[in-house]
């Protein structure tokens, strides 16, 4: 996570390990971003999404106390059976905020993150700063990272065939090691990815 320290709660006598996300109002300000994540978070109750604990503020940022994750994020190569477990525990995180009628809209390696570094742990989603709400964000500003970002969103048009998109992408990379498309801006990217014809020669 971007901006995390660890800490945990005075009030808490076990002094639990917590993430501590850190973002800054000045930046909230500056990039007229509309702060939804801990809202977001309070509505969702599954293993595979990361849990809030608590938010608190000061003068300058907002603290989110988030669940610890001690394993790594996925930013290698995995073996297909490796994979096809992950696959459907990303594919049971995005089912519950789907219900919930949110999008992530920013699904990539790097936003899931293992539990611990055990031999099946329990994978997480979070980091759900762009997401968005399908009931009341009408319209929506393009968001998200370059290479996973659905064509469809460069015309501000969104779903939860984005979520799709990108998870097709992530799984892409954690088999082969690379990303399937990837240019040097969001419109060249997602031309290519309209374009380019994909072929995966893995294990059974």
């Amino acid at each position: 996570m971007n901006n995390v320290i660890l800490g945990y709660l005075t009030t808490d006598p076990s002094k639990t390990k917590l993430a501590i996300k850190i973002l800054s109002k000045e930046k909230v300000k500056q990039e007229a971003i509309e702060f939804k994540e801990p809202f977001m978070l309070l509505k969702f109750d599954h293993p595979n999404i990361i849990k809030i604990v608590s938010t608190f503020q000061d003068s300058n940022n907002v603290y989110m106390a988030l669940e610890y994750c001690e394993g790594n994020v996925l930013l290698e190569k995995l073996p297909e059976q490796n994979v096809r477990e992950l696959a459907y525990q990303m594919l049971c995180a995005l089912a519950h905020i789907h219900q919930k009628k949110i999008c992530h809209l920013d699904i990539k390696p790097s936003n899931f993150m293992l539990k611990s570094n055990e031999e099946r742990p329990l994978l997480k989603l979070y980091d759900f700063e762009f997401a968005a709400e399908l009931d009341k964000d009408t319209t929506i500003t393009p968001r998200g990272t370059l290479g996973y970002i659905a064509p469809e969103l460069l015309e501000e048009m969104y779903g939860l065939s984005c979520d799709m998109w990108s998870l097709g992408v992530t799984l892409y990379y954690l088999l082969c090691g690379e990303e399937p498309f990837k240019c040097k801006t969001h419109i060249e990217t997602s031309t290519y990815a309209l374009t380019k014809k994909i072929c995966y020669e893995g294990g059974v």
